[in-house]
């Protein structure tokens, strides 16, 4: 089994830690129930005859860049991660199966 001295590798290379994924889960959480809970007051709205029309501030414009920002960041990070698991040999060890684990569930791929 291969060890990785992850220590060597540069500032932008290294493996994201898992309290980043955990920031990046809370925030899609957060956008997922703004998103419901507007898409029901906008309902509300319109079946009360009140139809609402919806504009971006300034602010959410901005939150909207991040959030594409982010998006895009993970995005590459997965693709670097699968890259980089297509390489490697089936039976590297524990922490290369939890990171095959991992990647899918990420993907969607998760049979869980």
């Amino acid at each position: 089994m291969a060890k990785w001295d992850l220590s060597k590798l540069p500032e932008g290379r290294k493996p994201l830690t898992d309290e980043w994924f955990r920031e990046k889960a809370q925030v899609q959480e957060r956008i997922a129930e703004l998103e419901a809970k507007l898409a029901k007051e906008i309902e509300i709205s319109n079946q009360r005859g009140n139809h609402i029309e919806f504009v971006l501030t300034p602010q959410m414009s901005d939150l909207q860049f991040q959030i594409k920002d982010v998006k895009a960041q993970l995005a590459k990070a997965v693709n670097a991660i699968d890259g980089l698991l297509a390489v490697l040999p089936d039976d590297e060890g524990p922490e290369i199966d939890y990171a095959r684990t991992t990647l899918a569930e990420m993907k969607g791929e998760s049979d869980e």
